[in-house]
């Protein structure tokens, strides 16, 4: 049986949170969702991430993938 995977409504949620407002001024850009393509273009997998950068301009990821994907 196959389970849907809801990495487009999570990775959403989660930019739409990084992206309000932060009090202790740490959290800067919030990127857009990317998706994870191939060199053509064509859809790779389900995985999404979203760059973030903090107050001095660092750059982390945040990435949303499927976890039972990571165990084949």
């Amino acid at each position: 049986m196959l389970n849907l995977a809801y990495c487009d409504k999570i990775a959403h949620e989660i930019q739409k949170a990084l992206s309000q407002p932060d009090p202790d001024g740490i959290i800067d850009k919030v990127g857009p969702v990317k998706l994870d393509l191939d060199d053509a273009g064509i859809l790779a997998s389900t995985a999404k991430s979203i760059t973030v950068h903090d107050a001095n301009g660092k750059a982390y990821i945040v990435s949303i993938q499927d976890a039972e994907l990571l165990d084949r």
